[in-house]
């Protein structure tokens, strides 16, 4: 999630370049005297960087009235706001609607060598001219401001419901099927090649993406809306006509940033990597036990702080974007039980295990068992038809971690409970040289 905000600080204005002049309102003239404007919709591939992999859209308008070509953006905020961060973090992020000239908004992904795609749309005169309207009237600065949500109201949902509101709700009535993915799969299949990016979205995004969706709800991706206007074929009496009239490809782009076309099955990658991760913390608590290896207790008071910094921190994030933010795609997030908040205490408690305090010991070790306790829990709930959040590979990577967690603790436990001059791993005796004689004769 991190990863994505960095993204966006750095690269947000990048999506599309401001004119330096503004579309004049066009005329009151009626709608049946006036040349009719073209529609397209413009859809520009993935990028590189983290903010650019879902890709992007705008809707192109050619007035043969005043000879204007603009392209329409929805996606435009001010990357160098002050309180970026906050309203990000807060779910109050402000995006607009823009405009550009096509030439300067083709020259741009052109030198960005992301694919560019017009789809010319099969618009009647009347409904032609009201989204030109309706776009010119949305882009004045008193109208063009909208609070962002990825999901649910961003570029391309904007695009795809100014192309609905056009055809009168056929665009929404013809896409109600079935989607092909959920939410949390389309994502992560997008960013599927950025493994930290995948795993921070995979990790910080609730049960709210993992429901059912239908092809009109998927069409938060450029992608998806494309496909959509594909598929829509009207019938009248003078026949059938697509709703695309021509599609053309302005670029082809870098074919290497395409989207893949199904999410990546990690479930298993996951697993090793926490059956790794629960090896590695048993192995340096049974060095420091038996073997007393000062090595081994420094270095696995080293990782169990770094350990319990990364869960705690995330535990206490998932509470705040939860709890305090209007943030729905972090609400009822499952993985708060892989990593909870009272994870915090291991740093400080691992630096009282290597200095051997069996107070610090002792309270990382209780640390512990909450841990794999609410770990497990996670998993038994997965029983639950409530608790339906698609998690699986959040839970193989942490439950393995934090049993070898707690296994290093118990082996750290029972050292500092033995006397100070008993080697590690000896059984403690009381017998007496008189128990042990022989009896006289």
């Amino acid at each position: 999630m991190l990863a994505l905000l960095l993204g966006v600080t750095r690269l947000a204005h990048a999506q599309s370049p401001q004119p330096a002049d503004k579309p004049k309102p066009p005329a009151a003239v009626p709608f049946i005297l006036k040349p009719a404007p073209k529609v397209s919709v413009l859809t520009f591939g993935p990028g590189d960087a983290a903010f650019l992999k879902f890709g992007h859209n705008a809707i192109r308008i050619q007035d043969p009235e005043d000879s204007s070509d603009w392209v329409y953006n929805f996606g435009t905020f001010r990357f160098d706001n002050p309180f970026l961060i906050l309203d990000f973090l807060t779910g109050k992020f402000e995006y607009w609607l823009s405009v550009a000239s096509f030439k300067r908004t083709v020259e741009y992904y052109k030198e960005a060598d992301r694919e560019v795609i017009e789809q010319e749309l099969n618009l009647g005169h009347q409904a032609a001219h009201e989204i030109n309207k309706s776009l010119r009237e949305n882009a004045l600065p008193e109208n063009r401001v909208y609070l962002y949500d990825y999901y649910r109201d961003n570029c391309s949902t904007r695009v795809r419901d100014a192309i609905d509101q056009s055809l009168g709700g056929a665009l929404k009535t013809r896409s109600e099927e079935p989607g092909q993915y959920t939410l949390r799969q389309h994502t992560l299949r997008a960013v599927a090649d950025d493994f930290w990016l995948y795993t921070g979205l995979d990790i910080a995004m609730g049960s709210y993406i993992d429901r059912p969706e239908t092809r009109w709800s998927e069409m938060f991706l450029p992608e998806k809306l494309h496909d959509g206007l594909e598929r829509i074929v009207f019938s009248g009496v003078h026949g059938t006509a697509n709703l695309v009239k021509e599609r053309k490809v302005w670029h082809r782009g870098d074919a290497s940033r395409k989207v893949r076309h199904t999410p990546p099955e990690r479930t298993l990658d996951f697993l090793k990597g926490g059956v790794a991760t629960g090896a590695l913390f048993s192995f340096l608590g049974w060095e420091a036990y038996r073997r007393r290896k000062l090595w081994a207790q420094a270095t696995l008071a080293l990782l169990l702080a770094v350990f319990g910094l990364v869960a705690g921190v995330l535990g206490w994030l998932f509470v705040g974007l939860w709890s305090l933010t209007n943030h729905a795609v972090s609400f009822h997030n499952e993985n708060i039980l892989q990593c909870a908040p009272l994870a915090l205490g291991l740093p400080i408690a691992a630096w009282g295990l290597l200095r051997g305090r069996s107070k610090w010991i002792h309270t990382a070790f209780r640390i512990a068992q909450v841990g794999v306790a609410a770990s497990a829990l996670g998993l038994l709930l997965k029983l639950l038809p409530f608790m339906a959040q698609d998690n699986a590979r959040i839970i193989a990577l942490m439950l393995p971690a934090w049993i070898g967690v707690f296994a290093a603790l118990n082996w750290m436990r029972l050292k500092s409970d033995l006397p100070p001059d008993l080697p590690s791993g000896d059984p403690v005796t009381n017998d007496t040289d008189e128990d042990n004689a022989a009896p006289s004769s």
